[in-house]
């Protein structure tokens, strides 16, 4: 592959990663979803399992299931976390990509 399509292909990757983080900002600030995932799931739930895993009156393996599923809502958080982080940083990176695109550009008019 040439480096300009190895350019043009990060680019068009940053792109998307950019679009994700987009995406899950404007789902993050979607009223219904936040009263459901992000209050409901990750808050509330997580702290009803995490307390139900201390009940000494289940067993061993549903207080085990039950920290596990608390964890769920912290991966999803994790996993959103890191799709904004990753879209910040393909921000930057596009006007560098595009500039090295087009100094390539007009490096290769002038040959």
């Amino acid at each position: 592959m040439s480096d300009l399509a190895e350019l043009n292909q990060q680019l068009e990757n940053a792109k998307a990663v950019a679009s994700q983080k987009e995406k899950i900002e404007r789902l993050m600030q979607n009223r219904d979803f936040k009263e459901l995932i992000v209050d409901g799931f990750m808050r509330d739930e997580a702290a009803r399992l995490v307390g139900l895993s201390a009940d000494p009156n289940i067993d061993a393996k549903d207080q085990h299931d039950c920290l596990s599923m608390a964890q769920a809502g912290g991966h999803l958080k994790r996993y959103v976390n890191v799709m904004i982080q990753q879209g910040h940083t393909a921000e930057r990176e596009i006007p560098n990509i595009e500039a090295a695109l087009e100094e390539m550009r007009s490096e290769g008019e002038d040959d």
